[in-house]
């Protein structure tokens, strides 16, 4: 989500101190994957996703991101230094 909006022109920042959080220890509380027995495939389905928008997949057929794609303002190279990291390599630039 983050490549996404940075591709499409919005500046992304980190607040010094948390501001919003996810209450996931719910003891007896249902989870997605309660509803959805699928959910490990939905799951794959996602990175593989994600994989084909950042440039590593390793599958050849493609995926049609249509407007789910990322943005024309900046390249996602330019995501790449500004996170300070690498997808194509897995690594951290800084």
């Amino acid at each position: 989500m983050a490549v996404r909006a940075f591709t499409h022109g919005y500046d992304l920042f980190h607040p010094h101190k948390s501001v919003v959080w996810h209450y996931y220890v719910r003891t007896g509380q249902k989870r997605h994957w309660d509803d959805h027995r699928d959910w490990h495939i939905r799951n794959e389905a996602s990175l593989e996703r994600m994989r084909q928008l950042l440039g590593i997949s390793r599958r050849t057929s493609k995926v049609s991101f249509g407007r789910y794609g990322l943005g024309k303002e900046r390249t996602l190279r330019q995501y790449e230094l500004y996170a300070g990291i690498s997808f194509s390599n897995r690594t951290a630039l800084r």
